[in-house]
């Protein structure tokens, strides 16, 4: 082996050690988290530096190796490659610390919803990372482009943490596309038929029958009328404005100005008062109505 093969097989090396390093990181940062282990996660940020350490070498070797040696064609992009890799490698160690320090902050404190998303993220990682070192170490370059691959589940699990209903990678089908929004509206449709009754603080909003009831006692309301109170209902407790009330309306095909609108308002106060509700909508002088 020449010289240059020799510091490249040594920058090899000291990339494995990397990826192990944060490999531990990753793996460790989530156990320390569930177990609520404040010492571990102070340790675990303290040997982040480890990391920072490596990346630096690494660095800073590839760039004498590329002045002084002049690799070319494959040597060179091999060294750049591995440069990259301890970037990247260098912001999961950060990632990790940074999961850490917002546990420290966490402290005993319960978590608002159960970690079930998370662990499974990192398994992922974890998976990808131990891949990723098997790789490097045999050059294999079909290994490398499935793990690649991985990072699309990483993507979607995070995305539905977040809240999302679906998720759809690139490049997609577009009439695949179509169909999963066009599921998703008819899953929001049915939710809403679903809600046939809204309960409302005194009274209930029959939505399917257009009435409301309090107790034994029931009160039809107009198809304008059951669309105003539903919006402040589903609404309750905020300002909403009457544009906002008329482009509800226009939405649902019940076209209706101004005038309208304070004509329905005060029918639908009225039929409230008939149920012994008073004051239940509040006018907002210059910013519209709140139902309390």
């Amino acid at each position: 082996m020449t010289n240059l093969d020799l510091s490249i097989q040594s920058l090899k090396e000291y990339t494995l050690r990397m990826i192990e390093k944060c490999e531990d990181a990753v793996d460790l940062s989530i156990e320390y988290t569930l177990k609520k282990d404040i010492r571990g996660l102070k340790k675990l940020i303290r040997q982040d530096d480890d990391i920072d350490i490596l990346r630096e070498y690494i660095r800073d070797r590839s760039i004498e190796l590329m002045a002084l040696k002049q690799p070319l064609a494959r040597d060179l992009r091999y060294i750049y490659a591995l440069s990259d890799i301890s970037t990247e490698l260098e912001r999961i160690g950060d990632y990790s610390t940074n999961i850490c320090k917002e546990s420290l902050e966490i402290g005993e404190d319960t978590f608002i919803k159960e970690m079930i998303d998370i662990p499974a993220m990192k398994e992922i990682c974890v998976e990808m990372l131990k891949n990723l070192w098997d790789a490097l170490k045999n050059d294999d370059a079909e290994l490398a482009f499935n793990i690649a691959q991985k990072d699309n589940e990483i993507d979607e699990l995070l995305s539905l943490n977040y809240g999302a209903d679906q998720y759809v990678t690139k490049p997609f089908n577009i009439q695949i596309l179509l169909a999963k929004i066009a599921g998703l509206l008819r899953r929001n449709q049915n939710a809403e038929k679903s809600q046939e009754k809204i309960k409302c603080n005194e009274f209930i909003l029959n939505v399917s029958k257009s009435v409301i009831e309090k107790e034994n006692k029931k009160i039809e309301l107009t198809k304008n009328e059951l669309k105003i109170l539903h919006y402040l209902v589903l609404n309750q407790g905020k300002i909403v404005t009457r544009e906002e009330i008329m482009n509800y309306l226009w939405e649902s095909e019940n076209f209706i100005d101004d005038n309208t609108l304070t004509v329905n308002m005060t029918r639908l106060r009225g039929k409230l008062e008939e149920l012994g509700i008073k004051d239940s909508i509040e006018t907002k002088r210059g910013q519209g109505y709140i139902l309390k």
